[in-house]
């Protein structure tokens, strides 16, 4: 199962990759809301120990959904719109990708269902977790998450690397040739 920081780290590649225009805000303000909406069907995990004391008792339940991450990224998209200096304005389709991106790494890499398609299927996570136990497994079972962080750093600095090299190109003056 990813955990937050591989999660947060393919959000970031997913935003790199996405052929949009950047925003023009500061760099940690987008990268927290790539991770909070990378991260956000997690919401679940601290509504469970809130309501219950058990994080999987509605965990990848409705918001590990693609009706779920339409909705959110519908949300982030107005939120942008009307708070620019809050919240990035990364349009709807990028919003959506980066909610949705967090449930397609659970059903990829996790064990147990992801109710991609609520209202059709829902499934929940067995056992007991407390935020100890979310702690715990950050601290000691994040190496799980190295390949994750590691391609998406990958895809991260390709993207950069082209990007300069287009910038460079527009930019390098025309050979100077004969002049008639």
């Amino acid at each position: 199962m990813p955990l937050p920081l591989g999660h947060a780290a393919a959000g970031l590649a997913i935003y790199e990759l996405y052929p949009a225009a950047k925003p023009k805000i500061e760099w940690w303000k987008l990268w927290l809301f790539v991770g909070i909406l990378a991260n956000l069907p997690d919401i679940d995990f601290i509504i469970g120990l809130v309501y219950g004391g058990n994080g999987n008792i509605f965990h990848r339940g409705i918001t590990h959904s693609l009706l779920f991450a339409l909705f959110a990224g519908l949300f982030a998209f107005l939120a942008g719109r009307k708070w620019p200096r809050i919240f990035p304005p990364l349009g709807f389709i990028r919003c959506t990708i980066l909610v949705l991106s967090h449930t397609i790494l659970d059903v990829i890499f996790s064990e147990s269902g992801t109710s991609l398609f609520y209202p059709f299927e829902l499934f929940h996570s067995a056992g007991y977790s407390t935020l100890w136990d979310i702690a715990r497994m950050t601290m000691t079972e994040s190496y799980r998450d190295a390949g994750i962080i590691i391609a998406s750093a990958a895809v991260i600095i390709s993207v950069k690397a082209v990007e300069r090299i287009r910038l460079a190109k527009r930019e390098k003056p025309a050979p100077a040739g004969p002049r008639p």
